[in-house]
């Protein structure tokens, strides 16, 4: 048995992270993944509530149980002061440049709240497939899902640990490659007795 900590060790192939966003963090809220199709989903664990979209309006600093009641001026309202919290100003007027350059994540996700809810439309779909009650009904399944997955993956990373790895992701791949030189080992050992059987027929 290979040990993990053989100097020989696979390198790890994950997916680039993606950038953290500080709001949706202050919020308690994840980024997360579905395993087969890799469609983005968010969770948040202190609601024990899953949408396919961010909360929108929470990004803004408006209440979301409010939703129904928000104007189209309150949006415009929270949106304003977002930029004057992340857009330099020279005095008179606020510039496009960012007060600091790493908040960019977050002001994308600033425009991308607001672009949703100031289109009448696109806040209506938005509302319908993450707000309403018959949504949450519907996520139900995803969030069973969500929870499923986080058990597997808390269980996979202790037993990464136990066994001397960094990550479930660096055991996975110790073990693949181990597999694979198993494999190559013993196609080489049968390709030998192949040739061993032929010399005997001669």
């Amino acid at each position: 048995q290979v040990s993990p900590s053989h100097e020989s060790q696979p390198q790890i192939e994950e997916e680039p992270a993606e950038p953290e966003s500080l709001i949706l963090k202050r919020l308690g809220w994840d980024v997360c993944r579905m395993l087969v199709t890799k469609q983005r989903y968010y969770s948040s664990e202190a609601s024990r509530e899953v949408r396919v979209q961010p909360p929108y309006f929470a990004v803004l600093g408006l209440e979301e149980n409010c939703f129904r009641t928000l104007t189209k001026e309150d949006i415009w309202k929270a949106f304003f002061s977002r930029r004057m919290e992340y857009k330099k100003s020279d005095g008179n007027c606020i510039l496009e440049e960012l007060i600091d350059p790493s908040s960019a994540t977050d002001w994308s996700l600033v425009m991308e709240a607001f672009r949703v809810l100031n289109d009448p439309g696109s806040r209506a779909q938005y509302e319908m497939r993450n707000l309403m009650p018959h949504a949450q009904q519907q996520l139900r399944g995803l969030r069973v899902a969500h929870e499923a997955q986080e058990r597997k993956r808390i269980l996979a990373e202790a037993e990464a640990k136990a066994q001397g790895y960094a990550s479930a992701a660096e055991m996975r791949a110790a073990k693949e490659a181990m597999e694979a030189a198993a494999a190559a080992a013993a196609a080489a050992e049968a390709e030998e007795e192949a040739k061993k059987a032929q010399k005997k027929k001669r």
